[in-house]
């Protein structure tokens, strides 16, 4: 398995190949498959920092913003998304929007066209690591870190949402500028 995580230094492969235990709310399995990644690309060191921040408080305030992003949904709303940006304090976002394009249609241009949004939480310690270790695209020691963060996002993300009805609506995830967005919760 090491094998694998070491040919998949690109964010996009690894979040494809994590996506399966993403769905299946696996969390501790997806972030320990991120950061032994990170610990591969970065060194062991970087991976311990990045693992050794607590998430609680971060979850409860995503948990506060999707209720308020849940409850504030119109009827005509087909998705809920929501988006952090690792170069902006890592804020996040909840957008409602009126259309939305299934996974596999590979079509991510309706996250363009939201009706309104709730503003999320910041999450100034990934904000932090993510500085320091060189962003994204900077490197592999860099990537294994960004990958990492991103994950750990993820995770915590899914676990905030994990109570919050969004009705008839799936759920997508993504980073500011990100070239394609998680379908974490699509309907059948």
């Amino acid at each position: 398995m090491l094998e694998a995580l070491h040919e998949a230094t690109d964010l996009f492969t690894e979040l494809d190949r994590l996506l399966p235990l993403v769905r299946a709310r696996r969390w501790v399995e997806v972030e320990r498959s991120a950061r032994e990644m990170c610990a591969l690309l970065a060194g062991r060191e970087c991976a311990e920092s990045i693992a050794a921040v607590d998430t609680a408080r971060y979850e409860a305030d995503l948990r506060r913003s999707a209720r308020d992003a849940a409850e504030s949904c119109p009827a005509d709303a087909e998705v809920v998304y929501f988006e952090f940006d690792p170069d902006d304090a890592w804020e996040g976002t909840f957008f409602i929007c009126p259309e939305y394009c299934r996974e596999e249609e590979r079509e991510d241009e309706w996250v363009c066209g939201w009706l309104h949004h709730v503003p999320g939480p910041e999450f100034e310690p990934f904000a932090r690591l993510y500085v320091e270790h060189g962003g994204y695209k900077r490197g592999s020691a860099a990537a294994g870190a960004a990958l990492y963060l991103i994950i750990r996002t993820l995770c915590a993300c899914g676990r905030a949402l994990e109570d919050v009805d969004f009705g008839p609506r799936p759920v997508c995830i993504a980073f500011h500028d990100a070239d394609e967005v998680l379908h974490v919760r699509e309907l059948p």
